[in-house]
């Protein structure tokens, strides 16, 4: 039988939004318990809130290490913790299981939503965003960079770091009887200098006081407080990840950290093209992790022409 078109009125947008809304949550429930049905039964803490998972481990707890340990104590090394909408995360902190867990990371076990969307929108889309033959092909490419011999050249880098770091230190404790020192905001600029200077050849001068707009993001980053957009982000990200897109205080340095990056990083690009196609200065770069990605780059691409 055939109903003329005039004959079915549409139904209302609540209506619609009501009965995708109830398709997805019956969706993921019978998803849910399939694959429950397929698992290693492994000790998990009661769920507080099917929306939540355990309120304990909310962004504003600042003991949820503890809460971890506890479980530890009385699940064993491996076990499941209840996370939003009505999911399970497992953790592990078996040497043996994390060691099995990383050397097929790329393959068998793959990253989250929110995982991938946050990488992405903080380091791009590279190595550790990468998942299966492209993670490898990355890998591969960059591996000679991150050699023993390679890292051992770049050592003196990070203790000239600390020989500053000292020294800074010493001399506020000179300057009078007592001195508070934030060792947060000292630590990020050890970071970003080692980094700079072992990975680009670049001295971002951050121990030596130099002003940075890269160091004064890296600053504010580790006193944001996250709001309930972050929090949000973080609790549903991984069955909404753009949600982790939302302009948040986070987000917004995100952005700006990128920017700064990139106001570095062109120039260094423009100059290692130039050497590999033979037209930059040969060898001032060749110790950092930058010049040795440049030689292995045109070894690679000697190889692929070849062949």
């Amino acid at each position: 039988m055939i109903i003329p078109a005039d004959m079915v009125s549409p139904l209302p947008l609540w209506q619609l939004a009501a009965v995708l809304a109830a398709a997805y949550f019956a969706h993921s429930f019978l998803r849910a318990r399939r694959k429950a049905a397929r698992e290693t039964p492994l000790g998990c803490p009661p769920r507080q809130s099917w929306l939540f998972g355990i309120r304990n481990l909310s962004p504003a707890n600042s003991d949820a290490g503890a809460l971890y340990e506890a479980w530890i104590d009385e699940y064993g090394p491996v076990y499941r913790v209840p996370a939003p909408l009505g999911s399970t995360r497992v953790v592990l902190t078996d040497p043996k299981a994390i060691a099995h867990f990383y050397s097929v990371e790329t393959w068998t076990y793959v990253q989250t939503k929110l995982a991938r969307v946050a990488i992405e929108g903080l380091l791009g889309r590279g190595l550790l965003w990468a998942e299966g033959e492209s993670h490898k092909r990355q890998r591969k490419a960059i591996s000679p960079a991150f050699s023993n011999i390679a890292i051992r050249r770049l050592t003196s880098i990070f203790y000239d770091s600390v020989y500053k770091l000292k020294n800074n230190w010493d001399n506020q404790l000179a300057s009078g009887d007592f001195a508070t020192i934030d060792v947060q905001k000292w630590m990020n600029h050890v970071s970003l200098d080692s980094i700079g200077i072992a990975g680009f050849s670049h001295d971002f001068g951050s121990l030596e006081g130099r002003p940075s707009a890269v160091a004064e993001v890296f600053d504010a980053m580790g006193h944001v407080k996250p709001g309930i957009l972050t929090a949000a982000a973080l609790f549903f990200g991984n069955v909404f990840p753009i949600l982790w897109r939302l302009p948040t205080q986070t987000r917004r340095l995100q952005l700006k950290l990128n920017k700064c990056m990139e106001e570095i990083a062109v120039p260094l690009l423009g100059s290692t093209r130039r050497e590999m196609k033979g037209l930059g200065e040969k060898g001032k770069e060749e110790k950092s992790i930058i010049g040795l990605l440049s030689a292995s780059l045109r070894s690679f691409w000697k190889t692929r022409e070849s062949e």
